[in-house]
């Protein structure tokens, strides 16, 4: 059984983490139990406060530690898509596109880390500047609670900043095979030898020049000139090379004195 990966393996990983990421992210923000208060039971959100016993959802008054949670977690998410976005471009256009480069890659994993980072200090900010005093200043008389959305979206924000990485190290192993690949001409075409074929030892590679190239057996007469000598002659160094023994014999043997053969 083969261990080796498929090279897009790490990538798809980082794709599969943006979409599970942002996914998360959105269902924090968009969803109200950020903070709940079993009894009587009552949810917040980051838009709204709900009263679950009368199933009564109110939008609530501005707040600014509130707005600056808001404009951390959507900017973030917002940054994520962007990154997304390019992420999954840059992989259809991969195979057209020159690899040659890590400047894209490096853009997604700027955006992606920047979105995540968001994210978590928007749920941070949250918890230290929200949660935290509310908590502390009515535990008297109520149990309040991190709800899941809080959850969602600080999973979503450190998934976030991991996809990033996924897709840098993915392309960087992407780039790699590509290139090896040319160097290793695999995107050859059909019946062109690799390098590796290009090494192997084959006797008619290494063969002497064909007799006829020399003395053109149409226009003269060739049993004027020596026999080339068997290959396994010139193996075991009996004579020497064709080559060298013809032009030697036709230096002193100009082709322009031997009787020429009827056409």
């Amino acid at each position: 059984m083969s261990t080796h990966r498929h090279p897009y393996s790490l990538y798809w990983c980082g794709l599969v983490f943006f979409v599970l990421g942002l996914s998360l992210m959105t269902a924090g923000v968009g969803t109200n139990y950020w903070m709940l208060n079993p009894v009587p039971p009552e949810s917040q959100g980051l838009f709204m406060y709900c009263d679950n016993k009368e199933n009564v959802c109110n939008v609530m008054s501005e707040n600014e530690q509130r707005s600056v949670v808001q404009g951390l977690e959507i900017t973030g998410a917002l940054v994520g898509t962007v990154a997304a976005f390019m992420s999954i471009i840059y992989f259809l256009r991969f195979p057209q596109a020159v690899p040659t480069t890590f400047k894209v890659p490096n853009l997604v994993w700027l955006f992606s880390s920047i979105g995540g980072l968001l994210g978590v200090v928007g749920a941070g900010y949250y918890a230290i500047n929200i949660y935290i005093p509310l908590k502390i200043n009515t535990a008297q008389h109520f149990n309040i609670q991190l709800g899941y959305s809080f959850g969602l979206a600080l999973s979503g924000s450190i998934i976030l900043l991991m996809s990033g990485a996924f897709i840098r190290v993915g392309a960087a192993k992407m780039i790699k095979v590509v290139l090896s690949g040319r160097r290793n001409n695999t995107s050859r075409p059909p019946g062109v030898a690799t390098v590796s074929e290009n090494f192997a030892y084959d006797p008619d590679s290494f063969a002497p020049p064909l007799y006829h190239t020399v003395c053109p057996p149409s226009y003269y007469d060739t049993k004027h000139l020596p026999p080339p000598p068997s290959y396994d002659e010139l193996v075991q160094g009996t004579q020497p090379p064709p080559a060298y023994g013809q032009v030697d014999y036709l230096e002193l043997h100009p082709l322009s004195s031997y009787p020429k053969t009827e056409q």
